[in-house]
Order: C-alpha cells, then structure tokens, then sequence
C-alpha cells in the first residue's frame, strides 16, 4: 500500500483511548519476548551491499615416502563461492496532532516505540528461523545443496558423498535423536578428515514437541521402558530449546554450539527515527534494519522434517 493511502491514528478511531476512563488500558505488554535467534545464530557484521565467501579445504593427507623419494606438494581446493544481498525491513506509525493532544493513557504514542521495536524483534526471529524452516526445500549453502540434504560432496574427495538429514523423515526419539548425535561423531571435513564436532548440542524444537523433548533429555533412565536401562543420551553435553518461530510441529534439528555456520549478519541494526510533518502537525515515527541470513556451511547443523 502507497504510504500516501496510509491515515494516521486519529480521536475518531481511537476514542475509547482519549477517555479518561480507559487510562490503564491493558497495552499488549505480553507481546515482550526474549530473542531466540540470537542464542542460536553466528552474528557477524558487514559493511557492504553484499557478501561473497567461497570455501577452501584444508590439505590432504600426508603419503608414504620411499627412501631418496621427493616429497609431493599439495594445494587447498577452492570452490563453492556464494554471494548474497542484505535485505532491509522497517515499518512506520502515525498520529494525528489531535490525537496526541488528546491520547490521555498515552498508549498511542508506545506505539511509536515499544510496538515497533516488537514488529522489528518478530522479522528477526521470522528471517532467521527460515533457515530451519526452508532449510530442505529453499536456502542452499554454498555447495549449492539446501541446508539439509542427503547427497552433499567433497571438495577434494571425489565421488565421496555426506548428508545432514536422514534419507527417511524421522521423527524425533531416542532412536532419532541418538543418530542426530552420532552424526557429529562421524563427520569428516573437505578431505575426509574426521572432524567429531564434540561441542555442546541443542536440539531446536517447536513448541509441540517440548514435552517428548524433557522426556529424551531429563531422564537419567530409558524413557517408556520398565527395564530400568540408562538413557543413553542423558550424560551428553545436550539440551533444547523450545521456540514458537519453527513453524512445522514435527521438525527437529540439532546444532553444535559455536561451530554451526547458521548466521545473522548485521548490516545496520534497528534504528529509530520520529518527526513531525508541518503541514499537519501528525507525528511520525519509523524503524528500520537491515540484515541478512545464511548458512554457508551444513557441517554444525543436523535436522529431520519428522515424518516417517
């Protein structure tokens, strides 16, 4: 919508607001929320329209010298360059003079402030859950394979392949969960090194799967079982967070802290700005920021759409 078609928040829409009665009008103060993304994402910076990154392997193996034989040199293997673009998001809020004048509970003017900076907190969390949420079918990393994938390469393996999904949609149990985790165990780099992420894991759930994710992870014994054996995820260095902007009930997906390459990068961060408009006397306030998010490298992540 044309902003010229935008009407300013006027006495005659809001009245109920310009009472003296309504002074403590409850003012959606149970919209606050903590951030979720920025306890998962890797936050960087740019100073720049766009981003390019390309990846490069390490060096292979060392070889088997005969006596008097030459040593062999080697050289990294470049390739799987991506480029991406910074986005900008905002959104604005206007009054009426008479409005002001007359907002006696003054919740019209929170508007120009705490409602914006929740909108812009909301994009936040929507653009980089996304990841998560297209991970299979839309966001590629820079192997130009979707997030979760089944079929990923080596730079300087050929023919060797790797994925970060199960071939088959599992859903999430002790039996999933252990594979998820055992994936980290048996990950190699772009020669074929093992890497064994061993860092702290978080398995990122939606809210319908809160209550089977405390049943997999809190109990020292075998969850749904009488036999008393030990659980054997229980001593991991795991646990979960429980977060409404994974969309899909059934997804899981499990990420090493600190080594997952899943990123919110910062090209200016939320600003705010309000001003009058002569003409009218209506008061104007604005947000904006401007980001992108991405995932170059599949190796710190591991996910499953949950159905078998």
């Amino acid at each position: 919508m044309a902003a010229s078609a935008i009407s300013p928040a006027n006495t005659g829409e809001y009245s109920y607001l310009v009472s003296r009665d309504y002074s403590d009008i409850f003012f959606n103060e149970y919209m606050k929320w903590p951030a979720h993304w920025s306890q998962i994402a890797k936050v960087t910076s740019s100073d720049g329209n766009y981003e390019k990154e390309a990846v490069l392997s390490p060096l292979g193996q060392f070889e088997t010298i005969g006596e008097g034989g030459a040593t062999r040199f080697d050289v990294p293997e470049q390739g799987h360059a991506k480029t991406w673009y910074h986005t900008k998001f905002g959104k604005g809020f206007m009054l009426t003079e008479e409005m002001q004048d007359d907002d006696k509970s003054r919740h019209m003017g929170k508007m120009g402030s705490a409602s914006l900076a929740q909108s812009a907190l909301w994009k936040q969390e929507v653009q980089f859950f996304d990841l998560i949420n297209s991970g299979w079918d839309t966001h590629t990393c820079a192997d130009a394979f979707y997030i979760f994938d089944t079929s990923r390469t080596l730079l300087k393996a050929p023919g060797t392949t790797w994925a970060n999904t199960p071939a088959s949609q599992t859903t999430l149990s002790l039996t999933t969960l252990e594979a998820g985790l055992q994936h980290f165990d048996d990950l190699v780099n772009q020669v074929g090194m093992p890497m064994q992420m061993r860092g702290k894991k978080i398995l990122l759930i939606p809210t319908a799967l809160r209550w089977l994710a405390k049943e997999l992870t809190k109990s020292e014994l075998k969850p749904d079982t009488a036999n008393n054996n030990i659980n054997p995820v229980y001593d991991e260095d795991l646990t979960f967070m429980v977060t409404p902007w994974i969309t899909t009930s059934t997804y899981w997906v499990l990420i090493v802290q600190g080594q997952h390459d899943m990123r919110f990068v910062w090209r200016k961060k939320l600003a705010f700005k309000a001003g009058d408009d002569f003409n009218t006397g209506n008061a104007m306030f604005k947000a904006t920021q401007r980001f992108s998010n991405v995932c170059l490298d599949a190796r710190g992540v591991y996910g499953s759409q949950g159905t078998a």
